[in-house]
């Protein structure tokens, strides 16, 4: 029966995209009721594999990002190397992942894939469906409630999934470790498999010691935090980050900034998700607890012509925001020039030419004033 139930999880959210359901948000409320109730009966396997790939940039994604201009590439990638400067060319299948990366420990000890066939697999699958519309649609279009929840939700993810993150949340810790004083385990932690949601949420969630980012950006101590507490409570805090973020973004507005047609397209790195604000320019790490009081704009490319925008103050028809082709194609060139200022170490590519000149490109204006349009 619940195997069953499963399936129709899976149908019931197909059939909503599909059919461009949940326009308003009484509509969208119900449908989130009922993939509320269809996900807790959903039926879920553990393979205890601890041998599996997590792909921090899904495969849905680089495939849109695959080798167009050699057909005996098939399934690959070009890739930048931000510490040799060079170009390879990648198995999408081998790119962008490392193994066991969302493999947890549950607590009998055993590998659990949950996270990764659970979290990001629906999330992931949904996201794809949204992504093939975007691609189709000749201009910018409203969405429904429903496909603007499941982009926010996949950016917020997105944006906490990656090898970047988690080595920035562990900075965040140690910071609070040595500067603050925190005991670690006394303090998150009721035991060696779960932790305090109080003291986490007020800690870390709502950072109670009120950490700036300037401060993390100039803490350089080096302390390596190491143990399966420490791996359990990155991944954990991770998506929980994420839900906090995605609720922060949801209800800002949405621009596809289309390149279509142009000499202009876009590159992506293994840490994709961009954040600008006028008053502080470029963000390398976002401020999760500070994100719903900055009028911060987000950008994620998704196809080499489409990148989705999130923007505090744009109107859904994009009247106010990027208003020539002019102002398009220079957000455009930032954002691939910031790509490979986010990179953790690989920015991507369909074109190795084009990868080439946008290595060029990002060495000449990374140090440029910035200037948000």
């Amino acid at each position: 029966m619940r195997k069953w139930l499963s399936k129709q999880h899976g149908s019931f959210i197909g059939f909503c995209l599909r059919n461009r359901l949940g326009k308003t948000r009484f509509e969208a409320r119900i449908i989130f009721f009922i993939m509320n109730i269809l996900g807790r009966l959903t039926y879920y396997k553990n393979t205890y594999n601890g041998e599996a790939r997590g792909h921090y940039i899904p495969q849905f994604i680089l495939k849109k990002f695959s080798v167009s201009d050699d057909q005996s590439k098939l399934g690959f990638v070009y890739a930048f190397s931000i510490e040799n400067k060079s170009i390879t060319d990648e198995k999408i299948v081998d790119a962008a992942q490392e193994t066991d990366f969302y493999i947890f420990d549950d607590k009998q000890g055993n590998k659990s894939d949950y996270a990764e066939k659970q979290v990001y697999g629906n999330l992931e699958e949904s996201m794809s469906r949204v992504v093939r519309y975007i691609q189709d649609i000749k201009k910018t279009q409203n969405f429904t409630f429903l496909e603007s929840s499941i982009i926010a939700t996949f950016i917020a993810h997105q944006i906490t999934r990656t090898p970047y993150f988690y080595e920035n949340l562990h900075k965040f810790i140690s910071f609070l470790v040595t500067e603050k004083n925190l005991d670690f385990k006394k303090e998150l932690f009721v035991n060696d498999h779960e932790f305090n949601p109080k003291t986490v949420q007020n800690i870390i969630i709502n950072n109670s010691f009120k950490v700036t980012q300037e401060e993390l950006n100039s803490y350089s101590k080096k302390i390596t935090l190491t143990g399966k507490s420490v791996e359990s409570i990155t991944r954990l805090l991770s998506q929980i980050i994420a839900s906090e973020i995605s609720q922060n973004i949801h209800e800002k507005n949405i621009l596809i900034l289309d390149t279509t047609g142009t000499d202009n397209k876009f590159v992506i790195s293994d840490n994709p998700v961009l954040f600008f604000e006028n008053s502080r320019g470029w963000w390398n790490f976002p401020v999760w607890w500070d994100m719903k009081n900055i009028n911060l704009t987000l950008a994620l490319p998704l196809t080499p012509c489409k990148a989705i925008i999130f923007h505090p103050k744009l109107r859904m028809d994009g009247e106010n925001f990027l208003r020539s082709k002019e102002d398009q194609l220079i957000f455009s060139r930032m954002i691939n020039a910031y790509q490979f200022g986010s990179a953790h170490s690989k920015v991507f590519s369909d074109s190795k030419k084009y990868l080439e000149q946008q290595s060029q490109y990002y060495s000449e204006v990374i140090n440029q004033p910035f200037e948000l349009l």
